[in-house]
């Protein structure tokens, strides 16, 4: 992505002073490596809706970057995050992301946002209670958010939480979270998620089923050709059936 097209993009003639960028790219047959060079000052970035196999693409070149928005990009899992050390605000949401373990000791994060992923353990909250900047996290329409007690049991485990999915953390609640209470709500979460994987496998077996007898049908069952009988030759009948000579 050269500087012309920069310049396009953000109607800028000196790109030494864009702080803001919005761009979708497939990084299959685009790269973003350089672009930092020509921008030099940029410190939001939003990809949304590109095409990215990893936050490893994006390099290690962002290092001015504080904010980061990279929703609907079917990313499965956050790699390569802790290169973006000044980043204060990430937004990874509608993407297929099961945990937050790459975000684990990042010192700058302050805003979090993967609504809509795949996460489904509590155990999330433990590896983000290991950002100590962290105040706002939002993790709506993931499948802990059915958790028993969701809200207190994840803003008991992450201690310096001010904001879960947008409302304020009521501390004085949280802090009478049990070991109990954490375990109901691990145990609730574990039946779910294998009686999701059974719903999975009940639905792939029906699929091959039907697949098969799709298949049965169009091999064995498709409609014969009518047998023309010779009336010449008998010889050409069915074996046991005299050939129909119109007489009585």
């Amino acid at each position: 992505i050269g500087e012309d097209h920069l310049r396009r993009l953000t109607n800028q003639q000196d790109l030494t002073t864009v702080e803001f960028l919005a761009i979708k790219v497939d990084l299959n047959t685009q790269s973003l490596l350089g672009v930092e060079d020509h921008l030099p000052s940029l410190t939001s970035l939003v990809l949304d809706e590109s095409i990215i196999s990893s936050v490893r693409d994006l390099g290690i070149g962002y290092k001015n970057l504080i904010s980061l928005s990279v929703n609907s990009c079917a990313l499965n899992d956050l790699d390569g995050i802790n290169a973006l050390s000044n980043l204060t605000d990430l937004s990874a949401c509608d993407n297929f992301i099961v945990d937050a373990a790459s975000l684990t000791m990042h010192d700058n994060i302050q805003t979090l946002k993967l609504s809509g992923n795949n996460i489904a353990s509590i155990g999330v909250a433990d590896e983000l209670n290991s950002c100590p900047n962290l105040k706002s996290l939002f993790l709506s329409s993931n499948p802990v958010e059915k958790s028993p007690q969701y809200r207190l049991v994840i803003s008991s485990l992450i201690t310096g939480l001010e904001k879960l999915d947008g409302v304020p953390v009521d501390r004085s609640k949280a802090a009478k979270v049990t070991n109990s209470m954490l375990l109901e709500a691990a145990d609730a979460l574990k039946l779910a998620e294998e009686e999701a994987d059974d719903e999975e496998r009940l639905m792939m077996d029906m699929q091959m089923d039907l697949e098969a007898e799709i298949v049965g049908n169009l091999g064995g069952g498709a409609p014969q050709q009518p047998h023309v009988q010779s009336q010449a030759a008998g010889k050409d009948s069915p074996r046991g059936m005299e050939p129909d000579t119109g007489s009585e």
